[in-house]
């Protein structure tokens, strides 16, 4: 299962946040070692999650004569975008011109909801909300810091309290050192510590370190366990205390928070293809109407349904020469709330 970024643009973001949007379409890119194939686009055709695209390719037999002929082939081109069960990251677009003040590109890009306050802008591999601010790029939580709590001490980590990376409330922000950091991220397994087994650099097995574990309740120093055991009384003293052979530590789950999504379908299409359920899907704010009940009415708002989505289309891809009416075949994912 993977998570990757799906970007949108702000009229989306809230459209899927208000649930009106569950659905997306992306042009379909052929592999360059389909394209060197002579691809015949106007005869493929889509066989569940993925499409079929005949193709023709000069072949040379080589022998006492060299004999060419063309081999007609079918290709299957699969979804690079995703499959089922995989998990999306809505990410809102933010381009700005160079005199948009910060708090507007800032803001802009938070979504306040009962407890976090979620950033939908870029994030880092670890998930972390990243801007420019001051001349440099910094995390977001730290920004929301310095907006409204002032300067970060050097050496000073800004963390979590909600284990939400990309949340910015500075209700849920605190400063912590180093080692707050490391056992923060232990506790929420981000960060696991070797168990016995795993680490090379052990002494005991983890049925030894049991055994001291019981030994001390027999009123054994600790010079004597360690005696018995082979270690240095300050190794049993850190096994004692817990800061050794921590293997069984309480996890707290991470929150899903509202950016993530889970693909439930993946299906290739021609654009013009798209039905009026699949239009309301894609986030269209048109009443709803049901053709079979009032045809006159039903097709009227089918027609304006699909005018509208057939600008919102053209709005973000037709300057790339994937208009409406170009037809090209498309990836479909639907994708739900976790």
């Amino acid at each position: 299962m993977k998570e990757q970024p799906i970007i949108m643009s702000d009229e989306q973001v809230r459209a899927i946040l208000e649930g009106r949007k569950s659905m997306t379409r992306q042009v379909i890119k052929l592999p360059k070692r389909i394209q060197a194939m002579s691809p015949n686009l106007s005869e493929a055709y889509a066989n569940g999650s993925y499409l079929k695209v005949p193709c023709s390719r000069m072949q040379v037999r080589s022998g006492i004569w060299n004999v060419t002929r063309t081999v007609q082939t079918v290709q299957r081109v699969f979804c690079p975008y995703g499959e089922v069960g995989d998990k999306l990251l809505i990410t809102q677009s933010a381009q700005y011109n160079k005199g948009v003040p910060f708090e507007t590109r800032f803001w802009s890009q938070i979504y306040k909801f009962d407890s976090c306050w979620e950033w939908f802008g870029f994030t880092n591999k670890k998930g972390y909300g990243l801007i420019k601010f001051r001349g440099k790029t910094q995390a977001v939580h730290r920004v929301s810091w310095q907006i409204h709590k002032g300067e970060i001490p050097q050496s000073k980590h800004v963390l979590h309290t909600c284990n939400l990376p990309w949340c910015v409330n500075p209700a849920h922000l605190y400063l912590g050192n180093n080692s707050d950091n490391v056992e923060d991220k232990i506790r929420d397994n981000h960060l696991t510590r070797k168990c016995q087994e795993e680490n090379s650099q052990a002494k005991l097995s983890n049925k030894e370190t049991s055994q001291l574990k019981i030994l001390a309740g027999h009123n054994l120093t600790q010079e004597q366990l360690g005696h018995t055991f082979g270690i240095h009384q300050s190794e049993v003293s850190r096994i004692l205390s817990g800061k050794r052979r921590t293997c069984e530590t309480e996890i707290c789950p991470r929150p899903i928070g509202h950016r993530l999504r889970v693909i439930t379908e993946v299906r290739a299409e021609r654009l013009q293809d798209i039905s009026l359920n699949d239009i309301y899907a894609e986030g269209c704010p048109l009443a709803k109407a049901n053709i079979f009940n009032d045809p006159p009415m039903g097709y009227e708002i089918k027609a304006q349904a699909t005018e509208w989505f057939a600008d919102l289309w053209d709005s973000l891809n037709a300057k790339r020469g994937h208009s409406w009416e170009a037809n090209d075949w498309v990836w479909v994912r639907n994708f739900k709330e976790i």
